[in-house]
C-alpha cells in the first residue's frame, strides 16, 4: 500500500459536485446500532497504522463506527427508512512533495441552490450540529430471476435516503450492474435452485469519482443473502459518509485505504447485528487526479470477489491480483476469506488485500463475483485441463490427454485473455468492441449464461423431478446418475453478479445514449428488457442548464 502517496486538493468543481449516479440492491433489515454498542466491539480490522487517531471519516470514533442509514425487511420491502446525514466533501490541505496524487475537490453552490429549490435537500439536527443532506443519484439493481417491474411503492421508496444516498434506481450506460442466477429452474415449480440470489452490488457515481461494492454470500439461503446485503449496505454507507463529509480532508491514497478498511469493519458489524452468515466483499473507489484526466482506483477485497480494468488499448488486467496466488491451483470451492461469524464473531481475513492502479478515460473498472470470473477459466470452460504434478517413479507412458494441460499461472493468463477477447470481439461476428459499462455487463452475463446452458438442461430433466415415481433414495440415485454427464459439459452453476463503471463518462453531457422508440426505452439499439427488471425511462431533453444535476427520471 503506497503509504506516502499524496492527494492534493483541486479547484472547486469536484468530488460530489452536481453530476452523480448510483445504483444499489435493496439493503436488508437493520436497526442502527448505538455508538456505544459499536465502540464496545473489537475491531476485526485493527491493523497497524490504522488506529482511531488516523480516522478518516466522521470527526469522532462513535460517528466513525455508526452504521445508521436506511434499512429494509427481507419479508416486506422497505418497511421503514431511517433518515441519516449525507455530507459534501471539501478536499483541502497542503501539497505533497513525494509521489503526488492530486484529487479534484468539490464545491458547487449552484447545485446546492438547486437542491434547496426542489426540496431535495433536508437539514437534519444531529449530535454534531446541523448538517446538509445532499441528494445523490442512483443505485440500480437488476435481477433476471425476478421478472418484476418497479411498482409505485418501490418508486416512492427510491426517493428515500439509503446508505447516505437519495434517488435510487436510475440507470445509465456508463455505470451499470447485474445480479442474476445461473442455476437450473425446477420444471414443476418454475423456481430456480439457490433462491434467493445471494449476491448484492452497489455503485454510486459522482461527476468525477465513483464508489463500487459487490458481495457474494457464501452458500445458499436467506442468511447468505442477508449477509451480502448487509456487507454492501454497511460498506457504502460508511464510504459515503467518510469520503464526502463536510469539512473533511483527504490528502493521501493511504487515507482512502483507511476508509476502505473501516468500511469493511462497518460491513462486518452490520452482518453480526443482523445475524447474517458469511459473505465475500470487494469495494473500489475511483477518483480523478488534479491537472490530469487520469483516475486512480483504490480497491479492498476479501474472498474471491475480484476487481478488473478493461482498456481498449491494453486489454483486461486484474487489480486484486495480490489476493490469490496465481502460481498454485485454486480450489474453487474455497472462497479464501469472508466477512461474518467465521470463528465466533470474527471474520476470516486470510486474503484481505488492498490494491491500487491508474486508469485512463474510457477504461471500464468492473467487480465480479466468482460466478462470472470462474466461467472464464479455461478448465471450467473445458478448453484445457489442469496440469497435475506427477510423482517420481510413475509411469511416463500414459496416453496424452485430449485437451492441452495448463499450469496455474497459465490458467489465470488465459482467463484474462478470454475476457479480453469477449470484450473486444464479442460473442458473434460484427459485435465489435465493448463501448460502455452496460455493454460489458450484458456481454459477460450473456457469455456465462450460454456457457452453462448444457448443465441446466441436464438438471432440468423432468425425470429427475417426476412426482411419485421414485421417492427417497431412488430420486437421489437419479441425480447421482446425472453427475458424470455434468462433468462432461462446460461451465459452473452459481449466482453471478458484476458491476461496472466507465471512467470519465459521468461528467460527459453525451454519456447517455438513450432514445424513445414506440413507447419503449432503447439501449444501444436493443428493445426494452422489461423481463430483466429494467424500468422504462421517459424522453428527456439533450441539454441541461449548468445548475441542474445530470440525472435520469424514472
Amino acid at each position: 500500500m503506497p503509504g506516502d502517496s499524496r492527494l492534493k486538493p483541486s479547484t472547486q468543481r469536484a468530488f460530489g459536485s452536481r453530476k452523480k449516479r448510483a445504483w444499489n440492491k435493496k439493503a436488508p433489515a437493520t436497526s442502527a446500532p448505538s455508538a456505544a454498542e459499536l465502540e464496545s466491539r473489537p475491531d476485526p480490522l485493527d491493523l497497524p497504522g490504522t488506529s482511531t487517531d488516523d480516522t478518516v471519516g466522521p470527526s469522532s470514533t462513535s460517528e466513525t463506527l455508526r452504521v445508521d442509514a436506511a434499512y429494509y425487511s427481507t419479508a416486506e420491502q422497505a418497511q421503514r427508512v431511517e433518515r441519516s446525514a449525507q455530507t459534501k466533501t471539501v478536499l483541502s490541505g497542503k501539497s505533497a512533495t513525494q509521489r503526488k496524487f492530486d484529487l479534484l475537490g468539490p464545491q458547487d453552490e449552484g447545485y446546492t441552490d438547486w437542491l434547496a429549490t426542489h426540496e431535495c435537500q433536508r437539514n437534519i439536527e444531529c449530535n454534531s450540529g446541523r448538517m446538509e443532506v445532499e441528494a445523490a443519484l442512483t443505485m440500480f439493481q437488476r435481477s433476471w430471476a425476478k421478472h418484476a417491474c418497479v411498482t409505485g411503492e418501490e418508486a416512492e421508496t427510491a426517493t428515500e435516503e439509503v446508505a447516505g444516498i437519495c434517488n435510487w434506481n436510475q440507470p445509465a450506460e456508463f455505470a451499470y450492474g447485474i445480479a442474476t442466477t445461473l442455476y437450473e429452474c425446477h420444471p414443476v415449480t418454475k423456481e430456480n435452485a439457490g433462491e434467493p440470489i445471494a449476491d448484492a452490488f452497489a455503485i454510486c457515481v459522482r461527476e468525477n469519482s465513483a464508489i463500487m461494492a459487490l458481495a457474494d454470500g457464501v452458500n445458499w439461503g436467506d442468511k447468505s443473502c442477508l449477509a451480502a446485503r448487509c456487507a454492501v449496505h454497511g460498506c457504502m454507507d460508511y464510504l459515503n459518509r467518510a469520503l464526502y463529509r463536510e469539512g473533511g480532508t483527504i490528502e493521501t491514497t493511504q487515507e482512502v485505504f483507511v476508509c476502505l478498511l473501516r468500511s469493511f469493519q462497518a460491513a462486518h458489524s452490520l452482518i453480526l447485528q443482523e445475524q447474517g452468515m458469511l459473505t465475500t466483499l470487494c469495494a473500489a473507489v475511483a477518483v480523478q487526479l488534479q491537472g490530469s484526466d487520469q483516475y486512480v482506483v483504490c480497491t479492498c477485497n476479501v474472498g474471491d470477489s475480484l476487481a478488473y480494468v478493461y482498456s481498449q488499448q491494453h486489454g483486461v488486467r486484474e487489480i486484486t491480483l495480490g489476493s490469490h496466488d496465481i502460481h498454485s491451483m485454486r480450489d474453487m470451492r474455497d472462497a479464501l476469506g469472508a466477512l461474518g461469524p467465521v470463528d465466533g464473531q470474527n471474520p476470516e481475513l486470510n486474503n484481505l488485500t488492498v490494491s491500487m492502479t491508474v486508469v485512463q478515460p474510457g477504461d471500464i473498472v468492473f467487480l465480479t463475483s466468482d460466478g462470472i470470473s470462474d466461467n472464464f477459466d479455461p478448465v471450467v470452460g473445458k478448453f484445457a485441463i489442469a496440469k497435475r504434478n506427477r510423482k517420481d517413479g510413475t509411469n511416463t507412458q500414459q496416453p496424452l490427454p485430449p485437451l492441452p494441460e495448463v499450469e496455474a499461472h497459465q490458467r489465470h493468463a488465459l482467463t484474462l485473455l478470454r475476457m479480453q477477447d469477449l470484450l473486444q470481439q464479442g460473442l458473434y461476428q460484427g459485435d465489435g468492441a465493448c463501448s460502455s459499462a452496460e455493454d460489458l455487463c450484458e456481454r459477460m452475463v450473456d457469455f456465462a449464461t450460454k456457457l452453462t446452458a448444457a448443465k441446466r438442461r441436464i438438471l432440468e430433466d423432468p425425470e429427475l423431478y417426476a412426482a411419485g415415481s421414485a421417492p427417497g433414495e431412488d430420486a437421489r440415485r437419479r441425480r447421482h446418475r446425472a453427475g458424470p454427464r455434468l462433468t462432461m459439459v462446460p461451465g459452473k452453476l452459481d449466482h453471478a453478479s458484476l458491476v461496472a463503471f466507465q471512467v470519465g463518462r459521468g461528467s460527459s453531457s453525451n454519456a447517455r445514449c438513450r432514445r424513445q422508440r414506440g413507447g419503449r426505452d432503447v439501449y444501444d439499439g436493443q428493445e426494452d428488457r422489461a423481463n430483466r427488471n429494467v424500468p422504462s425511462t421517459p424522453g428527456e431533453p439533450d441539454d441541461y442548464p449548468d445548475n441542474l444535476p445530470y440525472e435520469t427520471t424514472i
